[in-house]
């Protein structure tokens, strides 16, 4: 007679390798491909192999769900001493299940009451077993695989219904998957359908940390699954304890699918470790950089007066809301300073003051206290990382010298501007006691902010420098309500020497202090003054009877941005 031989333990072997497999899919996003066959060995009479294909599997991400097709024998009738007694059904493709994989449920569906069936998950390398004729009715033989290796075996009786497996864990390896069904002697069926589900759980891992890399102070999410409770802890990168580190408890809405908070007070690189039933998976969570708060100080070419709106719309300071500050980026990233407001140690501070002088720095900018309703409000102190200013202009009274030029119809650097003295002496003298004011502002802010970066700007040239563009309309023989107003080509360069001159002191006392650094934007402007032949990133004048209004000569939107880009390259090629 005929005894179908059975190939123990392939379901359980098969269901581990989905298992690897899909818990690959965490880092490469492609499900495994499918086995092409399962095989199911029966016979009525002889030995017959169907088919038995697994569809691609599917998944959220954390579970996977791999079902069967239905496996079908019509009209079989088993009797006493014919093969073959049993059914089985084996994945004979491989698939890697790395440690601390869960099985979560295997269900079986088939449609015969009161036979019994065997799921098992094994690991050996499985061959086809083969029906064998014997010349002495009654001797049976069962060839089973010699390196066969059970590591779950579940016999449940079922009742035409849906039946679950409780959950395995699985070890490193290769696994098979093979289902057993007993139909014993003298059983008669005419249909017998079977399918088989099984779903799983990658072993606990780091699939998300959002973001990757930020600033102390920030909150990073981090995401996992785990079948069971986690533990959980953090350490930095070279495996020292991270004190600096907080981690929320984790929240799950299933019980396998987690989020965790953590916070960190202390720049560096850190990893989390999730322990999942003593199954332990670590990952490089977050690079955390120092703070980056951010104040920027000054007078109105870097509140960004002319450049409307403004923070504060009844505040004579006239912070613009297109500032070179609210451009400036933190070094390395698109993310700007300002973007960090309100974020613990990583903020910005938006003090510039249309109107400062150095005087103003010193006594109200860097007091500490607040002037008037400024809604971004922040002072120096040892967690700033970078400072930038531009003063220098007001102490040397530029507007009124702007003014006094424009409204004199004789040559204005040699009219009497202060008293008895002409504007090109007063303007001289002047400037030899401002170095000494800058130098004090300097020396404070790195008193005030002993860990920043501290970057001075320089002016740039408002007026253009070739006879062509000095012809402007704008600029020469302009009359307002009959009052002649203009720049004569001398009165234009001799504003452009007195700029350049305020540059080189401001920069000779930024370059003199340690921790300051000066970037000049007269090239970067050149072509780019009022009437310039490359377009204009300073606002022409604004005239009335009782001179230039306020928002002339001073940068527009583009050119708030140029000083926003000065800025960031110098940032980023120092940094």
């Amino acid at each position: 007679m005929l005894k179908a031989a059975r190939v123990r333990g392939t379901f359980t072997n098969a269901f581990r390798l989905l298992l690897l497999g899909l818990a690959i899919v965490l880092t490469s996003t492609a499900l495994p491909p499918p086995g092409p066959a399962f095989a199911a060995k029966a016979a009525a009479g002889g030995s017959t192999t169907t088919d038995w294909i697994f569809p691609n599997a599917v998944g959220d991400g954390l579970h996977y769900d791999q079902p069967t097709n239905v496996l079908r024998r019509d009209g079989v009738v088993a009797r006493t001493n014919e093969c073959c007694g049993h059914l089985t059904v084996h994945d004979f493709t491989p698939l890697a299940l790395p440690t601390g994989t869960h099985i979560d449920k295997v269900e079986i569906r088939y449609h015969l009451a009161g036979v019994r069936t065997t799921a098992r998950f094994t690991q050996y390398l499985p061959t086809f077993a083969e029906c064998v004729d014997h010349t002495h009715p009654g001797y049976y033989k069962d060839f089973t695989p010699e390196s066969e290796t059970v590591l779950a075996d579940y016999i449940v009786e079922y009742t035409d219904q849906d039946c679950g497996i409780r959950p395995e864990r699985l070890a490193d390896g290769d696994y098979y998957v093979e289902m057993v069904r007993y139909l014993g002697d003298n059983v008669t069926y005419a249909v017998d359908d079977i399918s088989v589900r099984f779903t799983y759980t990658p072993p606990p891992a780091v699939v998300a940390v959002a973001p990757a890399s930020g600033l102390i102070g920030g909150t990073y999410v981090a995401t996992y699954s785990c079948a069971d409770t986690p533990a959980y802890r953090v350490s930095q990168a070279d495996g020292q304890p991270a004190s600096g580190a907080t981690l929320g408890l984790p929240v799950t809405s299933d019980g396998v699918h987690y989020q965790q908070r953590l916070q960190f007070d202390r720049a560096g690189t850190y990893v989390l470790y999730v322990d999942c039933g003593g199954s332990e998976t670590g990952s490089p969570v977050v690079t955390v950089r120092d703070p980056l708060a951010y104040v920027a100080l000054g007078d109105s070419y870097s509140s960004g007066e002319g450049v409307d709106p403004y923070f504060e719309s009844q505040n004579a300071c006239h912070r613009s809301q297109q500032a070179y500050s609210t451009l400036v980026d933190v070094p390395g990233t698109n993310t700007t300073y300002a973007s960090l407001r309100g974020i613990p140690y990583n903020d910005w501070g938006f003090l510039a003051c249309s109107g400062a002088t150095t005087w103003d720095v010193l006594n109200k900018q860097l007091s500490g206290t607040p002037d008037g309703n400024n809604t971004n409000y922040r002072g120096l102190d040892d967690k700033t990382a970078l400072v930038t200013i531009t003063i220098g202009g007001n102490d040397m009274r530029f507007a009124d010298v702007l003014q006094f030029c424009y409204k004199r119809p004789t040559f204005c650097p040699t009219t009497r501007f202060d008293g008895a003295t002409t504007l090109a002496d007063w303007f001289t003298r002047k400037l030899r006691t401002v170095v000494w004011d800058l130098d004090e502002v300097y020396r404070k802010i790195r008193t005030q902010a002993p860990n920043a970066r501290v970057v001075v700007l320089g002016y740039p040239q408002l007026l253009p420098g070739s006879w062509s563009e000095q012809e402007c309309a704008a600029l020469q023989g302009v009359t307002v309500s009959g009052i002649q107003l203009g720049l004569s080509h001398a009165e234009q360069d001799f504003l452009r020497d007195a700029t350049h001159r305020l540059n080189l002191a401001i920069a000779e006392r930024a370059n003199a202090v340690d921790g300051v650094e000066f970037v000049s934007a007269e090239n970067a402007f050149a072509g780019h003054e009022v009437c310039g032949s490359q377009g204009a990133w300073i606002n022409g004048p604004v005239l009335s009877p009782k001179g230039i209004e306020p928002g002339s000569f001073h940068p527009t939107a583009t050119g708030q941005a140029q000083y926003a880009a000065l800025v960031n390259q110098r940032l980023s090629a120092v940094s």
